[in-house]
């Protein structure tokens, strides 16, 4: 009896380790690609105001507003003192514990980034000629736009 238990388990064991690779594979159903995102008007469009949003972002905000309008100059002077924060920057004060121009550069190359698959992929996709061609190539014209920013 106890011989058939042992080989029992170690078959089950067997079972158990190798039958479930392909099993736990799967593919989600939800996965945009750059061909998926494409193939109709509205994802495109997301796909435009995505650019859009990585322009507002807090990072590009905090550059333009508190440090280029702030910067020392002949005419505006920033109250702040030099205390090694993101504030040191409007002094020409950077350091390496400055990360807001780190975030600011990611921003502004991800939005090009973005740009560039639109400008890529879109003249190829499906949109591109037939009822919504002039929406498509509105957005083209918004993309191009962007990338000259």
């Amino acid at each position: 009896m106890k011989k058939y238990i042992k080989i029992i388990l170690v078959i089950w064991l067997a079972y158990a380790c190798f039958s479930c690779d392909k099993f736990l594979e799967t593919e989600s159903n939800s996965t945009f690609t750059e061909k998926s995102v494409f193939t109709n008007l509205d994802f495109a469009t997301k796909a435009v105001n995505s650019i859009y949003n990585n322009l507002t972002s807090m990072n590009l905000y905090e550059y333009y507003i508190g440090l280029y309008y702030k910067c020392d100059n002949d005419i505006e002077c920033s109250i702040y003192e030099d205390d090694g924060s993101k504030r040191s920057l409007s002094h020409y004060a950077g350091n390496e514990g400055s990360t807001t121009l780190q975030g600011t550069w990611e921003d502004l190359y991800s939005s090009i980034e973005r740009a560039n698959i639109c400008i890529d992929n879109l003249p190829q996709s499906p949109i591109w000629e037939g009822e919504y061609a002039g929406e498509a190539h509105r957005l083209y014209g918004e993309f191009a736009y962007i990338n000259t920013i």
